[in-house]
């Protein structure tokens, strides 16, 4: 089993109310910051490719940008590839993932021998591809079934 590098910050229980406690996901107006250049900029760096499962982009995104403690990369995926996903952010926290490297940590799995090793080596991982308004993964991944998708645990989708 291989470890994935977490983003070193401490979740505390307060701050995972907090975000459970958010409306839609999304913190309250009051408290928006006015975007900068620098966050722009990113975005445009952090563009998913064509086809690029939820999790492969994740993998590719946190390899080179630190964790900010939220799920800022995941609800970019999700408005850009698949805008109807709108309880993606809810299950994903029932399911363990606060942060973007906590998705791959808690929620996400590598089935495969060539995710294992990109994973163990640090190595780029070329996505299997997925069809455009899905948030499933690729066949190199295996998402964590709970709540309404299946009672918490790892299983193949049937076919």
């Amino acid at each position: 089993m291989s470890t994935l590098r977490l983003c070193g910050r401490e979740h505390s229980r307060q701050t995972v109310e907090d975000r459970s406690n958010r409306v839609g996901g999304q913190a309250p107006a009051e408290t928006e910051e006015p975007r900068n250049d620098e966050e722009s900029t990113m975005e445009t760096m952090l563009q998913p490719a064509d086809h690029e499962c939820l999790p492969c982009y994740l993998y590719r995104c946190t390899k080179t940008e630190e964790c900010d403690g939220s799920l800022r990369l995941l609800a970019f995926y999700r408005d850009h590839n698949a805008p109807r996903a709108t309880a993606l952010e809810r299950k994903v926290r029932l399911l363990g993932g606060y942060c973007d490297c906590e998705v791959l940590a808690n929620a996400i799995r590598p089935i495969t021998r060539e995710a294992n090793q990109a994973l163990e080596d640090d190595v780029d991982l070329v996505c299997k591809g997925v069809r455009r308004g899905t948030t499933q993964p690729c066949e190199h991944w295996l998402m964590r079934r709970g709540v309404q998708w299946g009672g918490g645990q790892f299983r193949r989708r049937s076919a």
